[in-house]
């Protein structure tokens, strides 16, 4: 599901703001994705009436879950020009869970992005300080990197997380854990959208080398090459095929 807010510029950069729909069988799924699909509509109805100079595209994907089939297909059909002026996309997934500490902001293997460094810019002026910076490939933002396109991941710390259990269910969302980095993703994208921010894209490149991307992958990550194999890694994007 693509909304898309246009911008008053021909051949605009492009900011991408995501989250996945879907969840496993056996769940709500409130904490994966419910809290990154709520704070993807809340920064969509909040942006409605700024005016931008950068194409913004507020996405929800579909089979996250099964290994990142429609953001890989999204990417995947992505014009070569296009692709080029993307700025970055902005993965919202699992957020605000009651025993959460803190956000955090990932990328697959560590590496500065455009986008995260004006994310950390505004985390400093409204809470005080920097997020913390994690190293995490198991959602989304990881089609876009695959893809060539810088891409960071916003998403709570481990405390506690029920993904992909029954017990993830609306009482263990803490919505008021969403509120402060709602404020800063959306002053970050009112700041993409003013007028001194025009064609970051080159920027974005120079600062995030997609021509090189490395990963760093964990103990648990498994990969099958020449025959299917059901996978069931949450650290690998949960359960689905490669």
């Amino acid at each position: 599901i693509i909304a898309t807010k246009p911008a008053l510029l021909q051949n605009p950069d492009i900011l991408i703001i995501s989250a996945h729909h879907d969840t496993v069988s056996g769940t709500v799924g409130a904490n994966d994705d419910g809290s990154g699909m709520a704070l993807l509509l809340e920064l969509a109805r909040a942006a409605k009436n700024i005016k931008t100079d950068t194409e913004i595209r507020f996405i929800a994907f579909s089979g996250e879950e099964e290994g990142l089939l429609g953001s890989t297909y999204y990417v995947s059909n992505l014009p070569e020009e296009e692709k080029g002026r993307i700025i970055g996309d902005i993965q919202l997934d699992m957020l605000g869970h009651t025993m959460s500490k803190e956000v955090l902001i990932a990328t697959p293997d560590g590496a500065p992005t455009l986008i995260g460094t004006m994310i950390n810019k505004n985390a400093e002026a409204i809470l005080g300080k920097k997020l913390p910076h994690g190293i995490e490939y198991a959602s989304d933002h990881m089609a876009f990197v695959t893809g060539g396109i810088p891409a960071v991941l916003i998403t709570q710390d481990n405390l506690g997380v029920e993904n992909h259990k029954v017990s993830d269910n609306a009482s263990i969302v803490d919505v008021g854990k969403i509120r402060p980095i709602a404020d800063v993703l959306l002053k970050t994208i009112a700041d993409v959208a003013g007028d001194s921010t025009v064609f970051l894209s080159q920027k974005a490149y120079e600062i995030s080398d997609m021509k090189n991307p490395s990963y760093v992958f964990g103990d648990e990550t498994i990969f099958y090459f020449g025959e299917k194999k059901q996978i069931n890694d949450g650290s690998a994007g949960g359960p689905g095929t490669l």
